[in-house]
């Protein structure tokens, strides 16, 4: 189900927005995150005016809506989370216009970012269920890397594995933060 043509400009809009209310919530810039989501929600409007699989149009609105709750209510962990989940199923429409391989590595770093927000949750559930779902996507994009990036991503996986198996979680969302800076600075997909 492939499309011909660039990413539309609504779904990079909900992508970089999610990504602005990530860091906006995380500061407490509720301001700031309120006016991200309207520009969000806006985006999705324009959109879903078009063609959209019914299956995706109705996870990206439970995704907005779930983020509007989390800022409305001004709950941080939440809102982060919630602006994961945005940024999540903006790349599945992406999907149809972009490769695999990209996608993946996509959502490898917001899983990167998703595991110390769950740290911060106290959710150890969810910190095994990050680490997991980190090791099965590099799998799926790690053969568009070079070998020195490659290693460097399977050292933090392997410093990941050790501290959450070891329990200790602020030592994995240490790790998690310095594989998303190693993740920032691999040149583009």
């Amino acid at each position: 189900d492939s499309l011909q043509g660039p990413v539309p400009p609504e779904l990079k809009a909900l992508s970089a927005g999610a990504d602005h209310v990530f860091d906006e919530a995380g500061s407490g810039d509720w301001k700031a995150a309120s006016a991200s989501l309207g520009a969000m929600t806006a985006a999705w409007e324009r959109f879903r005016a078009g063609e959209v699989p019914p299956r995706l149009d109705d996870r990206m609105m439970r995704a907005l809506e779930r983020l509007a709750r989390a800022v409305d209510g001004r709950d941080s962990t939440e809102a982060r989370l919630a602006a994961i989940g945005v940024g999540q199923s903006s790349l599945d429409l992406q999907l149809r216009h972009r490769p695999p391989s990209r996608i993946d590595r996509e959502r490898f770093e917001l899983w990167a970012r998703q595991l110390p927000v769950d740290v911060s949750a106290r959710d150890v559930a969810g910190v095994r269920g990050d680490l997991a779902t980190l090791e099965w996507i590099r799998d799926r994009f790690a053969n568009t890397l070079d070998q020195v990036d490659r290693t460097r991503i399977d050292t933090h996986l392997s410093e990941l594995r050790t501290k959450v198996t070891d329990g200790d979680l602020r030592g994995a969302a240490a790790e998690a933060v310095r594989l998303g800076d190693t993740l920032a600075g691999l040149p583009p997909a």
